[in-house]
């Protein structure tokens, strides 16, 4: 596959040369880098502090051996000033996430010569032993351009559960050395279960959730295959148990805790594989399975369980120091009390002994957790292995290519060219490059920069067998997938669904095919007046945002297709959206925004129905600050409600 060099380079290399970081090693290395990171987080809070840096990394550019397409990129980067949407520094300039989907870093990374660039320049620097402090400096810098995309992004979709907290299972090849092999083994024998772990600290891990694209990233076989083996890494993805993590925030409200350790980014990707980033991943080792074999050969499975919970914000950077250093702690245990449950869960399928061990480890830290923290009493389900984010559709209703990333862009304007063209080979290829689950939101955007929608691919066909068979398999996704919108009425003033239009155009059997097959029913009377309300709510909310620009408000229709009617309404700039679920006959909505200094961003609930709007009283989710930034009133938060 193209550009796949980031999910087979060699991370699993010899531990010795410290490629990788395990047991003790692990808390060691991360410990040396934690005073950069505060002293990067603390320039970064002042002008002069934040040039400074960009300065130090300008050194990059200088090197002769950079593309043009890195050199640009870099040089947008280095930028104006780069900041958490959640804060305001009161910069000069402003910030490109106050006005654009701008995430130059992650699209940087995710570009095939950027990668080379970033891996030179980042992972070296982690993976060495003796990094220069200038060295460090720099590549912490990049780091957190990294984790500042990625912390804005997850803010920007933080209705879609895949974004909010990814959980689930992804994928990686890597290939070892035998001798090395023999290093992970010795870590899968340690005799303390909690020591059997290794990372990268602030290292980039890219892996893809989708099991079979790994036969593209796996399919060579090492050059010296009698000196080297194939080696998948199997990595478990959890968040913390919601109690748990309940618990720690009523204890610290003021510490600011995310899942941005684990990101769906395939949409900053040029080649749009499946990824899903791994931000400086800490992986527990549960198994070594040998036995492994597919059409390309045999191979070694590594199982492992990473946990998507962090606190990497602009705000954190005393982790080590006072009571931030104790809160540090604090959430090391509760992240732990989760992790101890996840491995015990995965054990289950390779070793009932481990399993007992991990259990007792999760024991011991729930009683850490009030005995030593004061935290109150947890009480956890021990289902927390079985958790998978949720599937939500999502209405892409903004019409702005600049409320997009610029690959992204690039793939929706080329799936409109095909399809305006009737060229279905390529719009094929464009849709097979989409995560599975979100595949079927082609068929559903409309024109970027034109209130319309694509008709073409319900016309005469016309070009060769191949072109036929490609638009054939188009349809028939189309046609099959319950996600696939049949209601949805066309953005023009025609407002016409699928089906009138394959009649328009003669095609009566795909008419019958296309027809919506309703789940919900609501009568039409109620329908029109629940879309208007929610059309009414919207515009009031986000007006100031979009002003004039072009934007399709979403129609509640196509709810009475889904079997769980839920929708993720994203409206970018806003760093938040709309969930609208169909409850009932009752419109439930909750509005996400973000809001500069507050902890956690607000959620108010709206039920729209037959009668007038009703809106929740308002509360303060979280109680606490940021540190530093202006306190949101209570007055104005807004009590979810339940």
């Amino acid at each position: 596959m193209a550009g796949n060099l980031r999910f087979v380079d060699d991370l699993l290399t010899n531990v010795s040369l410290r490629t990788a970081f395990s047991a003790d090693g692990e808390t060691e290395r991360m410990g040396r880098l934690r005073p950069y990171i505060t002293q990067v987080r603390r320039r970064w809070e002042t002008n002069g502090g934040y040039r400074g840096l960009v300065q130090q990394v300008k050194a990059l550019c200088d090197k002769d051996d950079l593309v043009p397409s890195v050199r640009a990129a870099l040089e947008r980067l280095f930028e104006g000033y780069r900041d958490y949407a959640d804060i305001d520094l009161g910069r000069p300039v402003q910030p490109p996430c106050r006005s654009s989907a701008s995430l130059d870093a992650i699209e940087l990374y995710c570009s095939e010569e950027g990668y080379k660039c970033i891996t030179k320049f980042i992972q070296f620097v982690f993976r060495t032993t003796q990094p220069s402090v200038d060295e460090l400096i720099r590549a912490t810098t990049f780091v957190e351009w990294i984790t500042i995309d990625l912390y804005n992004l997850r803010l920007s979709q933080i209705g879609d559960p895949r974004f909010e907290n990814f959980q689930g299972v992804v994928y990686r090849w890597s290939t070892l050395r035998r001798e090395d092999l023999d290093e992970y083994r010795t870590i899968l024998r340690l005799g303390d279960h909690a020591k059997r772990n290794y990372s990268i600290p602030l290292g980039l891990v890219s892996t893809t959730a989708d099991s079979d694209a790994t036969r593209h990233f796996g399919d060579t076989h090492p050059k010296d295959s009698e000196q080297r083996v194939r080696v998948r890494q199997t990595v478990h993805i959890h968040g913390m148990d919601p109690a748990v993590l309940a618990s720690f925030r009523q204890r610290y409200p003021d510490s600011v805790v995310t899942s941005i350790c684990a990101m769906p980014v395939a949409h900053m990707s040029s080649f749009g594989e499946q990824e899903i980033l791994l931000r400086g991943p800490f992986f527990h080792l549960v198994a070594i399975c040998d036995d492994r074999e597919d059409e390309n050969g045999a191979y070694v499975e590594f199982v492992t369980v990473s946990m998507n919970s962090n606190r990497d914000h602009g705000t954190e950077h005393s982790s080590n120091e006072h009571e931030k250093a104790r809160q540090r702690a604090a959430f090391l245990t509760a992240v732990n009390v989760s992790k101890w449950e996840v491995c015990a869960g995965v054990a289950e399928g390779y070793s009932a002994d481990d399993a007992k061990v991990y259990r007792d480890l999760q024991t011991r830290s729930l009683a850490r957790l009030t005995d030593e923290f004061g935290m109150s009493s947890t009480k956890v389900d021990g289902r927390l292995a079985e958790a998978r984010s949720l599937e939500v559709a999502t209405w892409l209703g903004d019409l702005r290519m600049s409320s997009y990333p610029s690959h992204y862009v690039q793939r929706r304007r080329a799936w409109q060219k095909a399809l305006f063209a009737g060229d279905w080979v390529e719009a094929e290829k464009v849709v097979r490059n989409e995560y599975a689950w979100r595949r079927s939101e082609w068929y559903n955007v409309g024109n970027l920069a034109v209130r319309q929608a694509p008709e073409a691919g319900l016309k005469t066909v016309t070009g060769d067998d191949n072109n036929y068979k490609a638009w054939e398999r188009l349809i028939r996704e189309a046609i099959s997938n319950s996600k696939t919108w049949k209601s949805l009425r066309s953005f023009d003033t025609r407002s016409i669904t699928p089906a009138d239009l394959a009649q328009e155009n003669g095609l009566w059997d795909l008419a019958e095919l296309l027809q919506p097959k309703r789940r919900h029913e609501l009568d039409p009377s109620i329908l029109s007046n629940i879309e208007t309300q929610l059309q009414q709510l919207m515009e009031e909310t986000i007006k100031p945002m979009i002003a004039d620009s072009p934007f399709v408000y979403p129609q509640v229709s196509i709810l009475q297709e889904m079997e769980d009617p839920v929708l993720w309404v994203p409206v970018p700039g806003m760093y938040g959206g709309f969930l609208i679920e169909l409850r009932d006959g009752t419109l439930e909505v909750t509005v996400y925004e973000t809001v500069v200094g507050q902890v956690v961003p607000r959620k108010t609930m709206h039920k729209l129905g037959s009668k007038p709007r009703l809106v929740r009283s308002q509360h303060q989710n979280v109680s606490g600050e940021l540190r530093g930034l202006p306190h949101c009133d209570e007055s104005t938060s807004l009590e979810p409600y339940h």
